[in-house]
């Protein structure tokens, strides 16, 4: 791995501490303090790059020797699968492989390097040969038809589904720029003479993730049912065939997320308020016990425990990245081994985790939270993952410990510091 020299990684680190401590604290617009927070992070992730890894992968050998000696002593599988080889091999390419390729002074390297070296060029080839034969993607004019949502399609669509309303009409339908998984669509809509804005998300073939609104959904009604800030339900329809894919519609909750879903960083203390009602929501949903919500069993199983849990959200994550990795990595391989290895023992019994609790998907109407949105990724779990993901964006804000104190009173789950790597 090529590293910083320290001359680099001194004027990095310089240039860090100017743009925080000098530069932020005197711009005046919210703009100007977005764009010198992600030159800013963009600063700490070279230096944390060079820090992190090493130590993860350091972390990973130590814990990981029965994945190494099970590497070592499956090379007779090179030429039969030398993608799965390659995936075997991860962790070992950037330590075993490189020191003994310089343990070679220039002679032949031993049979272990070879084979990696074999695997990565057959990977390579193969994958170069698959973009080759891709055919692109393309819609049909009847899928166009299809997946277009128009105000009278959507009218015809709701008297049909739901015929207890006397009178329905659809007036406006407004696609919304936002997201990588699902597709978001503001419907203005009239029920019996009044205004009833609503809210469409559909799947998107291809997209970021892999589940379906219509997983999504019962998790909104028990959490609504329960009296947490959440989208009222309206209706779901798993039939892909009305518009395409599945969609579930909500009804339209007053506000605007606190910050910009693409940049996610808006600095300054005019989110703090938005902050503090982040970690109320946390503590209230964590206060809950799934066991005590209408879900669905596929989604939580009360024979499970939490360490349960944390190894399927492991498992989880491993199939997808098997399925859709387009070349091995020596990073995901190595933190997958790493995770494995250092499942925490946590006490209590599962509970909800939202999954993406960022300020992008909190819904602010003023000072207040009006809902906490996107539901997709959320799961049953360590409280403390919902905790630990919102600090990037709460060290921006304010004081860690006031975010917990605020977290706390509203019935969180005693945060854990020795959990916050894993």
């Amino acid at each position: 791995m090529s590293e910083l020299q320290p001359e680099a990684k001194r004027m990095l680190g310089v240039m860090l501490r100017e743009m925080e401590q000098t530069v932020l604290p005197v711009l005046g617009s919210a703009q100007a303090r977005t764009i010198a927070h992600l030159i800013a992070q963009g600063l700490r992730n070279l230096l944390a790059r060079q820090d992190a890894i090493p130590a993860l992968l350091a972390d990973w050998n130590r814990t990981g020797a029965a994945l190494v000696a099970q590497a070592a002593q499956s090379e007779a599988s090179i030429e039969s699968d030398p993608v799965g080889r390659m995936h075997a091999l991860g962790p070992l390419l950037e330590t075993v492989v490189a020191d003994r390729m310089a343990a070679a002074k220039g002679g032949a390297p031993d049979a272990l390097c070879q084979g990696a070296i074999r695997a990565e060029r057959d990977f390579l080839a193969s994958q170069a040969e698959a973009i080759k034969a891709v055919t692109p993607v393309q819609r049909t004019a009847e899928r166009v038809a299809l997946m277009t949502v128009t105000p009278q399609k959507l009218t015809d669509y709701f008297r049909a589904k739901l015929p207890q309303y006397g009178s329905l009409e659809v007036k406006a339908v407004t696609p919304v720029l936002s997201g990588f998984s699902k597709e978001t669509i503001l419907i203005d809509m009239e029920v019996d003479g009044v205004a009833t804005p609503v809210v469409m998300r559909r799947n998107i073939s291809c997209g970021a993730v892999e589940t379906s609104v219509v997983d999504e959904y019962p998790i909104v009604v028990a959490l609504h049912r329960h009296g947490l800030p959440v989208a009222e339900p309206f209706l779901p329809e798993p039939d892909e065939k009305v518009f395409g894919e599945a969609f579930a519609v909500t009804r339209r909750a007053p506000g605007s997320p606190a910050t910009n879903s693409m940049a996610g960083l808006v600095a300054g203390p005019e989110l703090r308020p938005a902050m503090l009602e982040l970690a109320a929501f946390l503590g209230r949903l964590h206060q809950v016990d799934p066991r005590t919500l209408d879900l669905p069993r596929r989604f939580f199983d009360p024979a499970l425990s939490t360490h349960d849990y944390l190894v399927r959200e492991i498992d989880i994550c491993e199939r997808y990245y098997r399925h859709h990795a387009q070349q091995p990595s020596i990073i995901i391989t190595a933190a997958l081994a790493w995770l494995r290895a250092n499942v925490p023992a946590v006490e209590g019994p599962p509970r909800l985790v939202h999954g993406d609790a960022a300020p992008a998907n909190l819904l602010m109407n003023g000072d207040r939270i009006s809902v906490m949105l996107d539901w997709e990724p959320s799961h049953p779990g360590d409280a403390i993952e919902d905790v630990t993901y919102t600090r990037k964006w709460v060290d921006q804000f304010m004081p860690w410990d006031d975010f917990l104190a605020h977290y706390y009173r509203h019935g969180g789950i005693e945060y854990r510091p020795e959990r916050e790597k894993f």
